[in-house]
């Protein structure tokens, strides 16, 4: 398993961010860690480099943006360990709030070819945060956000439990939350893009080039992972609320 982190200043929230990982996941510690600090101008560089878990630290240094800072991310992972099938990708907000059982979900991916990515985002945090600052996505006739290539209502398409745990069969997807996927994806997703073409909606065409590649995504329900960074970005949890996290 590779797991790619992206940083930028905030060293507390990326103290956080490890600690829990490594401290719900025991054999995370052995996986093929590699990071990319985004201009950091705190001591979040250092930390990194004391911090003797990473095979590659890639510093930038002026903060290239979060997609072109994910591609460079991806693709310096891949040639790292290019025969490893699955990476997880967390950027430095996101609190671990249970264990994840890795090898089980790189077995469902290993059976279930249909299935690009399982995303492992707080569903309830995920619903609450779409109901509130994305109005325009949200459905009220269906109790659920919109579909954002199709427009159609998010399709739950089968619900089932492996080992104990809870999983949804989905068209939902988003890539800007911690989940584990296809490395191939990544390469596909972040291929040729230009940048400057789509400005602020990058995230759109990420999700349009994954809805071509005709995959589906499982959520880990009820999620393994909240974003307690989220007033970084300037909407949805308090500043009380996200304190409590760190």
């Amino acid at each position: 398993m590779i797991v790619t982190l992206l940083t930028c200043n905030r060293i507390g929230f990326t103290k956080a961010t490890i600690s829990s990982f490594l401290g719900h996941n025991k054999n995370a510690k052995d996986y093929t860690w590699v990071v990319l600090d985004n201009g950091s101008k705190d001591e979040t560089l250092q930390y990194l480099k004391e911090k003797g878990l990473f095979t590659a630290i890639i510093a930038e240094k002026d903060n290239i943006g979060l997609h072109p800072g994910m591609q460079k991310l991806f693709h310096v992972a891949q040639n790292i360990d290019p025969e490893d099938n699955y990476m997880i990708h967390l950027e430095n907000d996101w609190w671990s709030e249970m264990p994840a059982d890795f090898n089980l979900m790189t077995s469902i991916l290993d059976d279930m070819q249909n299935v690009g990515m399982i995303q492992m985002r707080d569903l309830e945090e995920e619903y609450a945060l779409f109901k509130k600052w994305n109005k325009k996505m949200w459905s009220e006739e269906h109790k659920t956000v919109k579909h954002h290539i199709t427009g159609e209502p998010v399709d739950w398409i089968d619900q089932f439990e492996i080992d104990g745990r809870r999983f949804a069969l989905t068209n939902w997807f988003w890539n800007n939350a911690p989940a584990v996927f296809r490395t191939e994806i990544a390469k596909k997703l972040f291929d040729n893009i230009d940048f400057n073409k789509f400005d602020g909606r990058i995230e759109f065409e990420l999700m349009r080039r994954y809805h071509e590649m005709n995959y589906l995504s499982l959520k880990d329900l009820p999620g393994t992972f909240y974003h307690f960074g989220y007033i970084e970005v300037g909407k949805g949890i308090s500043k009380t609320e996200g304190a409590r996290y760190l």
